[in-house]
């Protein structure tokens, strides 16, 4: 049985909304800002991503908002590179699981 819920993870994220501009202000080097962000984040990802996939997506694109208001992406972000498959903001962590899974080792 799943200990999370919808609820828990609308929860954390708006708890992560408020800790944020401490957040940026805390690590005004890019790559402290991003290893911090992804200590914080990324287990709201996960756990939203057992919950469902519509908690999952919901959770990315609550991330996403809260990164572009804080001007963390946007610009920053690294062109696609030429002929490679340009994949919507919104898209990308879950296709990333799916190819973990298909992974076999």
């Amino acid at each position: 049985m799943c200990k999370h819920t919808p609820k828990s993870i609308a929860k954390r994220l708006d708890e992560l909304a408020e800790r944020m501009p401490q957040l940026v202000a805390d690590h005004p080097d890019e790559g402290d800002f991003w290893a911090a962000y992804v200590r914080v984040s990324s287990p709201i990802v996960q756990d939203a991503g057992v919950v469902s996939e519509q908690a999952l997506l919901h959770a990315q694109r609550r991330l996403e908002e809260l990164l572009a208001e804080h001007e963390k992406i946007g610009s920053l972000a690294p062109p696609p590179a030429v002929g490679s498959e340009v994949v919507p903001d919104s898209d990308w962590l879950s296709r990333i699981r799916k190819r973990k899974k298909k992974r076999i080792f």
